[in-house]
């Protein structure tokens, strides 16, 4: 057996990647247990786990923690990528990603500013109830989201991730104090006691 000793070494290339899925894919139930229960927290986590597995699938030079967290700048472009997905593998399903991707940035714009009006010492409380008024729309707009990718990821159910894990309890033990001090301090604000009781 002749080798040439000029010519380079050949390996077999194998992907170390798992086999990721285009989006993340997480149950309805799921989503909505730890969107709500996390005061939308959770949806942080959850644009960075979408920005992730299109960064693995298509080896993307983006920044998913960036894009999680400035998130109003990106949710048209995921909400489009979805969209692009569902079409390329010839499934529909009913929504408009670009009314959805604007409902949940006005709704968080929204929340944004009454939240700090409302961090002012004597706001009105109309601009607490404000914040958590637009938690709905930013839910449903991304709940809505997720309903598609999970179509486009072929897992309708979102089966592969449907458990609720040990940690998943300890954001919902969390958010569920943040839900008591919250609502405690809305409560406070509204019968006209000190907070400090």
């Amino acid at each position: 057996m002749e080798h040439d000793i000029y010519k380079a070494p050949q390996a077999e290339l194998v992907s170390n990647l798992p086999d990721t899925p285009e989006f993340y894919v997480v149950s309805e139930r799921k989503f909505l247990i730890l969107a709500i229960a996390t005061v939308g927290t959770y949806l942080i986590y959850w644009f960075y786990r979408h920005w992730k597995n299109q960064k693995l699938k298509h080896s993307d030079s983006i920044w998913p923690v960036a894009r999680a967290i400035f998130n109003i700048f990106f949710t048209h472009a995921l909400f489009k990528r979805i969209q692009g997905k569902l079409t390329e593998v010839g499934k529909t399903f009913t929504w408009s990603p670009r009314v959805m991707a604007t409902v949940f940035v006005i709704a968080s714009i929204i929340s944004n500013i009454s939240d700090r009006i409302y961090a002012q010492e004597g706001a009105p409380v109309i601009f607490s109830l404000i914040g958590f008024a637009t938690l709905i729309p930013m839910v449903w707009s991304s709940y809505k989201a997720q309903q598609a990718a999970n179509i486009a990821c072929d897992d309708v159910a979102g089966k592969q991730n449907s458990k609720i894990t040990a940690a998943n309890m300890a954001w919902i033990i969390f958010g569920v104090i943040i839900w008591m001090l919250l609502l405690f301090d809305l409560y406070t604000e509204m019968v006209g006691l000190p907070a400090s009781l």
